[in-house]
């Protein structure tokens, strides 16, 4: 962790912003499969 990140919380960030990139990208893979989810569906699971 001392390579990467001076502190714990900016670990923290890092991590549940990769999330959100990936839920993104989840989304969009199902999009071009024609199996979309609309964001009220998404939204309470997530």
């Amino acid at each position: 962790m001392n390579l990467h990140y001076d502190h714990a919380i900016l670990f923290l960030q890092h991590m549940i912003w990769n999330e959100g990139y990936h839920q993104g990208q989840i989304k969009l893979a199902l999009n071009l499969a024609g199996r979309a989810v609309g964001d009220e569906e998404a939204g309470p699971v997530t």
